[in-house]
């Protein structure tokens, strides 16, 4: 059910965003001044977040707004974790808890 499947969404980026702290920075924030991804790296990027998009459409979250607000609350949990309570569970066990605010705002 779509529940189930933005749980799972929201379970595995945010693994793997706290996974690897650096990967993390490298991804989602500007931390390197002037950066610019490759264009192949810039692809995968832009194919990650189409499958997102797909997977927000199919739960009734149709609207471009609605993926970039899955987005703030994916990554800022994730950033929150990393940065408040490494190693730790107290940003990781609210997961859910967003995920049913946004299913109630976005889906209801």
């Amino acid at each position: 059910d779509e529940q189930a499947s933005l749980r799972t969404a929201a379970h595995l980026f945010f693994d793997f965003c706290v996974e690897e702290p650096a990967r993390h920075a490298l991804l989602f924030l500007r931390t390197l001044p002037g950066f610019e991804p490759s264009a192949g790296s810039y692809r995968l990027a832009q194919d990650a977040l189409a499958q997102l998009a797909d997977l927000l459409d199919a739960s009734g979250a149709a609207d471009p707004a609605a993926v970039d607000l899955w987005m703030a609350l994916c990554t800022g949990l994730a950033t929150q974790q990393i940065s408040n309570d490494p190693g730790g569970r107290r940003w990781a066990d609210l997961v859910d808890r967003a995920v049913d605010m946004y299913e109630a705002t976005q889906l209801g």
